[in-house]
Parts: C-alpha cells; sequence; structure tokens
C-alpha cells in the first residue's frame, strides 16, 4: 500500500504472493496501478481465499484484472499418488510464456528437471462459452490468455484445469497463478521452473517499446491513456 501511495516510487512491477487483498480501497488502487502501465503477478497460497480475490479483481467489471474466477482449492489428501497436482509441462499453449517453458525447447527441458508437486491449487474457472458466431469465425482467442493447465485428472477427457492466465488491463498486464510460491503448497519452492518463470514473465510484461516514431507537422497522434490518467505529457 505504502509503494502504490507513494507518487516519487517508480514500480513496474508488483509481486502478490499468498496475500488477501486487504479492502476495497487497495484493490481500486492495484487496479488503477496496473491500468496506468503497471504489471501484476499474483500467486495464490495457503492463506488464500477464492471469494475475497474474485470479489476484489473478477467481479467488478471497471477494475477486473482476472480474466477468469478462481474455483474452490484443491488440496492433496494423504493418499494422493505422487504425480497428480502437476503442471502440464508437456502441451504448451499459445502464450509466449508457455511457449518458452513447456514443450520441446531447450529451457522447457531445463525447467522440467525437477517436477513441481503441488500440495495444493485453485483452479481458474473460464466463463461459459458464448454462442458460436454464425460466420464461422475461429473461437482460438478464448485460449490466448491461458498460460498453463495442470495435468489432466485420471480418467477424465480434454484438457486440464487451468493453472495460470495473463492479459492486457488498461496499459499494463496482470498474470494470476493458482499456485503457491510458498512451502505450505509447493514443498519444492526453489526450482528450476519458478526461477525461470518469474524471470522470464517479469521481462514479458515490463517490456517496453523502443521503436521510434516519425510523424509530420499537424498530424493527428492517436494513443490509448487509461480511463483515470492525469497531467499527460507528450515524450
Amino acid at each position: 500500500r505504502r509503494i502504490l501511495d507513494d507518487p516519487q516510487a517508480e514500480v513496474d512491477l508488483l509481486v502478490l504472493a499468498n496475500r488477501e487483498p486487504r479492502g476495497e480501497d487497495l484493490a481500486r488502487k492495484i487496479a488503477a496501478f496496473v491500468r496506468g502501465g503497471g504489471a501484476l503477478v499474483a500467486f495464490v497460497g495457503d492463506a488464500f481465499d477464492p471469494i475475497a480475490w474474485n470479489r476484489a479483481f473478477h467481479d467488478v467489471a471497471e477494475q477486473r484484472l482476472l480474466p477468469y474466477a478462481f474455483g474452490p482449492v484443491v488440496r492433496r489428501a494423504k493418499d494422493d499418488p505422487e504425480d497428480r497436482y502437476l503442471l502440464d509441462l508437456e502441451h504448451p499453449t499459445a502464450h509466449p510464456l508457455s511457449q518458452a517453458l513447456a514443450g520441446d525447447g531447450e529451457t522447457a527441458g531445463w525447467v522440467r528437471q525437477v517436477p513441481l508437486r503441488l500440495n495444493g491449487f485453485a483452479p481458474l474457472l473460464p466463463d461459459p462459452a458464448p454462442a458460436k458466431p454464425a460466420t464461422g469465425a475461429s473461437e482460438r482467442g478464448r485460449d490466448e490468455s491461458v498460460v498453463f493447465r495442470f495435468r489432466r485428472e485420471p480418467g477424465t477427457e480434454g484438457p486440464g484445469a487451468i493453472a495460470a492466465v495473463e492479459g492486457p488491463f488498461g496499459l499494463g498486464r496482470s498474470l494470476w497463478f493458482g499456485m503457491g510460491i510458498d512451502d505450505a503448497w509447493n514443498p519444492n519452492v526453489v526450482l528450476p521452473f519458478l526461477l525461470v518463470f518469474l524471470n522470464d514473465s517479469a521481462l514479458l510484461m515490463t517490456r517496453r517499446t523502443t521503436a521510434g516514431r516519425n510523424i509530420e507537422v499537424g498530424q493527428v497522434l492517436r494513443t490509448l491513456l487509461p480511463r483515470d490518467a492525469s497531467d499527460v505529457k507528450l515524450a
């Protein structure tokens, strides 16, 4: 809260790890930070309350940083097999982070050296699919925000539950991961996957374009501004 209230603080990336959004005012400040061009990465954990997170970042349209709502928490039972509740790093999605860290690439092979076994997680639940357009337009875009999925449960069909999503909000971006980065839900927290994931996600979400742009005198210049922008300057 102090960082977001400090006008002198130059913050590009905000990371929430197993922290509940405390109050509507703080949720609005986080939404304004991302809308203004900031990046947010959020992890859940054993103190996670899906109702509170959905109420703060999904249910209100004006501050819907969270593309999909969090579902009920799933915890590992004592008799669960060791290979249950794993991230599916064998089948990458179309998202660039997934392409880099899953599949057959060199980096993907390195991060899979130690399986990421979880004691608990909170899947993300997509909204009901809209009716298929009569024009036959592609529905591929519906899955573009999905970064990772969990492995499919034995005896089930189709893709596994959604583990992480990422997308734009205003001028910024937010990424939401349904697993924790502490040892309560993730006993092997210091793993190649998490180290590379945090580094690559930070680079992707805070990258600024360096391309120059030439305009003629009198030419109209159009751009996107956050809804609550103030003291806008052209540099």
